[in-house]
C-alpha cells in the first residue's frame, strides 16, 4: 500500500540497493511525471519562487510542469454551507475549478 501520497508509477519504479537502505528511483520509468508548483507568496518572483523554479530546473525536460500563483487567482470569501439544506455547489467554476 502507498505511504504518503506517493504516485504509483515513482514506487513501481523504486528499488533498493541490497546494500544500502537509501531507495533509488528508476527515471526511465518516471518520464511521464507532471509537477503542479503552487505559489502562495504575494510578490512574484520572491525567496520562494526562486527557491522552487531553480529546484524544477532539475527536472528532466519531459517532466510536464504547471505554475499557479494564488494572488493570480483570487476566490470568493468562504461561506459555510455544511447546514445549508443546499449544501455546497456540485460543480465549481472559475478559479475554484481551477484549484480545486
Amino acid at each position: 500500500m502507498a505511504t504518503g501520497g506517493e504516485d504509483r508509477r515513482v514506487r513501481a519504479a523504486r528499488t533498493a540497493d541490497k546494500d544500502s537502505e537509501i531507495p533509488t528511483i528508476d527515471r526511465a520509468a518516471t518520464d511521464n511525471r507532471a509537477f503542479l508548483f503552487v505559489i502562495a507568496s504575494g510578490r512574484k518572483g520572491g525567496n520562494t519562487e526562486t527557491l522552487a523554479r531553480t529546484a524544477a530546473a532539475a527536472l528532466p525536460d519531459s517532466v510536464v510542469q504547471t505554475w499557479l500563483h494564488l494572488a493570480d487567482l483570487p476566490l470568493p470569501a468562504f461561506e459555510d454551507l455544511r447546514h445549508d439544506p443546499a449544501g455546497y455547489p456540485q460543480r465549481l467554476d472559475g478559479n475554484a475549478r481551477t484549484l480545486f
